[in-house]
């Protein structure tokens, strides 16, 4: 249940940065990037062929995980909610398959500890953008 709460929280923050202003999203995924390009040693080669998967990936994992937001409406009957609940279910499904998918991709062109440590930088680059976010609401 934790851990169902933790990702519905981090699919939110996630949401309203990137919803309440497209400019504000580009200028994060701008970021992000250089982000990971400093801190993820990847030579020429392993670049090449690192950025066009981790970009679909992305964006297939985006799209999955707007299908499994729970969109608790209050006046929803129980059998509603109970579907709502179980699409959940199967898009959190879906998107460990993804996350699966793109692990076995990724191990083709960089080193299991590079995809750790890719693992690492994306949860602290939530954290960090969750902090920003704090930080300018309680201004």
């Amino acid at each position: 249940m934790k851990y169902l709460i933790n990702t519905v929280l981090c699919i939110g923050i996630t949401s309203l940065c990137f919803a309440q202003n497209p400019e504000r999203a580009d200028r994060i995924k701008a970021v992000w990037i250089a982000y990971i390009t400093q801190e993820l040693p990847l030579s020429s080669e392993e670049a090449t062929k690192f950025w066009p998967i981790y970009k679909e990936f992305k964006e297939k994992e985006r799209s999955l995980q707007k299908s499994a937001r729970l969109n608790a409406i209050k006046t929803a009957s129980e059998p509603e909610q109970d579907a709502m609940i179980m699409n959940h279910f199967k898009a959190e499904e879906q998107l460990l398959a993804l996350r699966k998918e793109n692990y076995l991709k990724l191990k083709n062109v960089i080193s299991s500890s590079k995809i750790i440590r890719l693992r690492e930088l994306e949860k602290n680059f939530k954290k960090k953008v969750a902090e920003m976010i704090k930080e300018r609401s309680s201004r």
